[in-house]
């Protein structure tokens, strides 16, 4: 191809790309372009997943930590050649894969006889999930004893910063709604889709915030079930 001729190609494709990138941001700046756009990312992640993609990716990872457990399985299987140390530790991995497979929770050695023991104390009021989520406040010691840590002063301001963003798109999004399907005299197509996807978008929002503050949820639970467990015990002394 003559440089002549690529240079006008490529002049051409330039200015297509900057047209199409003006209408979309003409159709982002308009409350009927986001719901178009909303609906157009919806629409693409429901092909994505009809036509299986995500569950491939998720085929390929199992693929990777299958043929991980297997080499794994092999060493553990060969008594001969493994060396003593590290067979121990080769057989805590593999007992952590299953761990996780079963919980949900990666924890190896201490941390996850730590884990089990809260189980079975507390698995009337504490799941697994709720162990899970606030592992990041759990403070295991030596002789595997749990102890749930306070927040950090951060910590403390992004969960009151989550619950005033959440309450507070759930606020916006009630009165949006009020003052378009209510109050309003005019009701026009563009204003109605407009509205329901901003407050929709809103409501979406809180939600998401509030998931935010679920672990510091499940810290609180499994602390008030520890100090449960120790008045019984100094009650049964």
């Amino acid at each position: 191809m003559e440089p002549a001729s690529w240079i006008k190609n490529f002049t051409e494709a330039a200015q297509n790309l900057s047209s199409l990138l003006n209408v979309v941001c003409t159709l982002v700046t308009t409350p009927g372009g986001v719901v178009l756009l909303i609906l157009f990312c919806i629409g693409f992640i429901l092909i994505l997943v009809n036509k299986g993609f995500f569950s491939q990716v998720s085929d390929m990872f199992e693929r990777k930590e299958r043929r991980r457990l297997e080499q794994i399985n092999e060493y553990v299987s060969s008594h001969e050649a493994a060396d003593p140390e590290t067979i121990k530790v080769v057989r805590d991995l593999r007992d952590a894969h299953y761990f996780n497979v079963a919980t949900g929770i990666y924890a190896e050695n201490r941390t996850r006889s730590a884990f089990i023991k809260l189980h079975q104390d507390s698995s009337h009021c504490i799941a697994w999930k709720h162990i899970d989520r606030a592992r990041l406040y759990i403070d295991i010691a030596a002789d595997e004893t749990i102890t749930i840590r306070d927040l950090t002063r951060f910590e403390w301001l992004g969960y009151w910063y989550n619950q005033c963003v959440a309450y507070g798109s759930l606020f916006f999004s009630a009165v949006l709604f009020i003052i378009t399907f209510v109050l309003s005299d005019t009701k026009t197509m563009m204003s109605f889709w407009g509205s329901l996807g901003t407050s929709l978008f809103l409501v979406i929002l809180a939600i998401f915030v509030f998931f935010q503050n679920l672990p510091i949820y499940a810290k609180d639970l499994i602390a008030k079930e520890l100090e449960r467990l120790r008045d019984c015990s100094s009650v049964r002394d």
